[in-house]
């Protein structure tokens, strides 16, 4: 039995990969940003020609890509995060990533940002915070946040301690089931690897790195292996946590998924450590897939948009 079920679910690993629901023709990203945050445009208009570039054999799936986004504080390095894995999906026209950050009310604040101004509703974004107080109060604005997150990072520690199956999940749509029923056995499961766009603070994805506690990997390597991976304020991390993240980092690029870090100030070393990191997980899905071994490497800011393939 065990056997058959295995085989069953192997079968199915090419929906996991390439089968789940996007978010399409977000009007949003298709307008033009204000001259304020014209570079946005830019660095799409970049990857376009970056894209144009590769050879009529190669499909951009087939290509590894590494951005680093570093525009100053205020100049919407959120937005452009969305522009460009918009820029790098299939179509030119469609989302399907992870948003990681550090924080619970930085999560919040961004997927604020998505609903009110990319319109993305509740069947096109999910967020997972692990805490429902800290919701009702970024609702409510009764306390401050930040003052509730110390307290509860003091108390309860690393987030990656939790059990993901008892967080709350704010994500509402139909769930095609096609067939899963005996990987995703809760409605929060299934929610949490459908949303197109996933806002979560890092820990709940970072799990899919760690395989010593029972099955509690799996739903976000499933998740991680439909979804490309963007990781902002890269830079509130530090310690065993970037250590963590360039595991991560790794992972991505051997599930042939694309991956951005982004904050004001990254350091040099930070950067090219995530890139060797991710280069070496894309070499290693090259290598089982037979395709492009060649990797597109991006630095965006306000400035400028320079992008090589590597």
């Amino acid at each position: 039995g065990v056997a058959k079920n295995a085989l069953r679910i192997n079968y199915l690993l090419p929906v996991f990969e390439d089968k789940l629901p996007v978010a399409q023709d977000v009007r949003a990203l298709k307008k033009k940003s204000l001259p304020d945050f014209s570079w946005q445009d830019k660095a799409v208009e970049k990857i376009k020609l970056w894209r144009s570039t590769l050879p009529e054999s190669i499909n951009i799936k087939q290509t590894g890509f590494f951005a680093v986004n570093m525009a100053s504080t205020g100049c919407g390095k959120t937005i452009a995060n969305a522009k460009i894995m918009r820029a790098l999906s299939e179509d030119f026209n469609s989302l399907r990533y992870i948003l990681a950050l550090g924080l619970r009310t930085l999560t919040l604040q961004t997927a604020d940002e998505y609903r009110d101004r990319l319109g993305l509703d509740n069947t096109e974004l999910g967020v997972l915070i692990g805490s429902k107080a800290v919701i009702e109060l970024h609702q409510q604005n009764k306390k401050s946040i930040h003052e509730l997150e110390a307290e509860e990072n003091e108390q309860a520690g690393s987030e990656s301690l939790d059990n993901l199956l008892d967080e709350d999940i704010y994500y509402d749509a139909p769930i095609p089931e096609e067939r899963l029923s005996t990987v995703l056995i809760s409605e929060k499961n299934k929610k949490f690897l459908y949303a197109p766009v996933l806002t979560c603070t890092i820990d709940h994805i970072i799990s899919a790195t760690e395989t010593k506690r029972g099955g509690r990997y799996i739903l976000p390597s499933l998740r991680l292996m439909s979804s490309d991976l963007v990781i902002d304020e890269v830079d509130d991390f530090e310690g065993q946590d970037l250590i963590a993240i360039g595991r991560l980092i790794h992972l991505a690029g051997m599930l042939g998924r694309k991956v951005m870090i982004s904050s004001a100030t990254v350091p040099p070393d930070l950067a090219e450590g995530y890139f060797n990191a991710y280069r070496e997980g894309w070499l290693l899905y090259s290598q089982s897939r037979q395709v492009n071994s060649k990797i597109g490497c991006a630095w965006v800011d306000e400035f400028n948009t320079q992008i090589e393939t590597i």
